[in-house]
C-alpha cells in the first residue's frame, strides 16, 4: 500500500467508524463516568468491507480531564513487516514487526463534511521501528515490554503531544520535510510524505537522550499545548 492509498483508506472507512462511534458513545461515556484509574481506555473493534480490523479507541488521560469532559478518540489498524537485512546475514532488520495507521475519525469526519477545524487532518503511519524503539527504550525498563500490542499503542497515545522541540534535523534519511513530535519524557522523529496528509513516524527517543534546551522547550510547549487542548477541541460534549 503506497502513501496515497494509506491516507485514502482511512478517509474511506471514516463513515463506518462514525457509525460505530454513534452506536457506542453513550455506553462508552457511562463507563468513563465510573472509571477511576487514569489514563483510562475503552476499545471498540470493527471490520471494514475488506476484512481489515480497526480499533476505535477512547481515552481520558486524567481525573482533571474527566471532570472537564475531555475525551480523546483515535482509530487505527495494524500492519506487519517482515524485512531481512541486506547484508546476507538472513537476520531481520530493525523495521520488522507491527506498525499502525492511526487517525482521529471525528476530525476526519469534519474534514470530509467541509466543517472548519483549526488543525490539518493527517493519517499517522507509525512504523514497526518506532514501536521497537519505544518498547526497548520506554517499556522494557518498566518491565512492560511484553504487554499486548494494543496496550503499546495506548501507552504511546497517552504520552502524545505535537511540539517541535528538536531543532535542526537532517532530512537526508527521513524525507524532505522533517518534523518532530514531543512525548512526555521523550519524543519521536517524523517526516511528512509527498501525499501531504500522511505523517510517518520513524523512531522514538527517550528523555535522557535529549539536550537540555530541548527539555526546557518541551516544558514550555507542554503548557501551551494543554491550554490549546482545553479550548474544547476534545470535549466529549462537542457535536460528533
Amino acid at each position: 500500500m503506497n502513501d496515497d492509498e494509506k491516507f485514502f483508506n482511512a478517509a474511506r472507512i471514516t463513515p463506518l467508524a462514525m457509525e460505530v462511534h454513534k452506536d457506542c458513545i453513550g455506553d462508552i461515556s457511562r463507563k468513563f463516568a465510573k472509571g477511576n484509574r487514569f489514563p483510562y481506555f475503552q476499545r471498540v473493534v470493527f471490520e471494514d468491507d475488506r476484512k481489515n480490523t480497526w480499533w476505535l479507541t477512547y481515552m481520558v488521560k486524567s481525573k482533571s480531564d474527566k471532570k472537564k469532559g475531555h475525551m480523546y478518540t483515535f482509530c487505527y489498524t495494524m500492519y506487519e513487516v517482515q524485512k531481512k537485512k541486506e547484508d546476507g546475514s538472513n537476520k531481520y532488520d530493525g523495521n520488522t514487526g507491527k506498525g499502525v495507521l492511526l487517525f482521529d475519525p471525528i476530525a476526519m469526519n469534519k474534514k470530509l463534511n467541509g466543517e472548519h477545524i483549526n488543525v490539518m487532518f493527517v493519517v499517522n503511519d507509525i512504523i514497526p521501528h518506532a514501536f521497537n524503539r519505544y518498547t526497548q527504550r520506554y517499556l522494557k525498563p518498566k518491565g512492560k515490554e511484553n504487554i499486548e500490542f494494543q496496550r503499546k499503542v495506548e501507552s504511546m497515545m497517552a504520552r502524545w503531544g505535537h511540539f517541535d522541540v528538536f531543532g535542526d534535523v537532517s532530512s537526508d534519511k527521513h524525507g524532505d520535510y522533517p518534523y518532530d513530535v514531543f512525548m512526555i519524557g521523550g519524543g519521536m522523529l517524523r517526516g511528512q510524505m509527498e501525499t501531504g496528509n500522511l505523517i510517518r513516524f520513524y523512531t522514538y527517543v527517550d528523555g535522557d537522550m535529549m539536550f537540555d534546551n530541548q527539555v526546557e522547550r518541551q516544558d514550555e510547549m507542554r503548557k501551551e499545548y494543554y491550554e490549546w487542548m482545553r479550548k474544547g477541541m476534545f470535549d466529549v460534549n462537542n457535536k460528533h
